[in-house]
């Protein structure tokens, strides 16, 4: 957690100082969904961009319509990360509901190897949008920066 926080903060990631300060909410919803299987698969044919696939799995009481998460890139030939970076994705239509569990596909607009076998991806859940379309976890560090008049999920764990 300490290297995810340098890495994050020497490269701007907008997390970095969130990464170190303990929120009980944000620990909750890490606890709740879960990213599983999260890999770079072949670049896209519709978007050529390369594939990030994965699952996620809901353990909240409520239903989630989007997450967003950053993930490390790791070579695990030489163990050399290359670079922290968010994904937003809006791929849960129909939301995911309490319990159940879905793959999902984004993509990766800074990530450029022709071979694959050797890396890892490490993701790091941020947050999730609720039924609503509403940001759960209520806490303007996380962004990087603060934004008036913002509404949050009134939701809880």
């Amino acid at each position: 957690m300490i290297r995810q926080a340098i890495i994050l903060a020497l490269l701007g990631g907008a997390s970095a100082a969130y990464a170190e300060t303990s929120n009980p909410k944000l620990d909750c919803l890490r606890a709740g969904v879960t990213l599983s299987n999260v890999a770079f698969a072949e670049v896209g044919e519709s978007i050529p961009l390369p594939k990030i696939i994965g699952q996620i799995s809901n353990g909240m009481p409520w239903a989630i319509t989007g997450f967003r998460f950053d993930y490390g890139v790791e070579d695990t030939a030489t163990g050399t990360v290359w670079q922290y970076e968010y994904v937003a994705t809006d791929v849960l239509d129909p939301p995911l509901m309490p319990g159940e569990s879905r793959d999902f596909v984004t993509y990766s607009n800074h990530y450029d190897a022709d071979d694959n076998s050797t890396i890892k991806l490490t993701p790091t859940l941020w947050d999730v949008l609720d039924a609503d379309g509403l940001e759960f976890i209520d806490d303007d560090r996380q962004v990087g920066m603060e934004i008036p008049n913002r509404v949050y999920s009134r939701r809880n764990c």
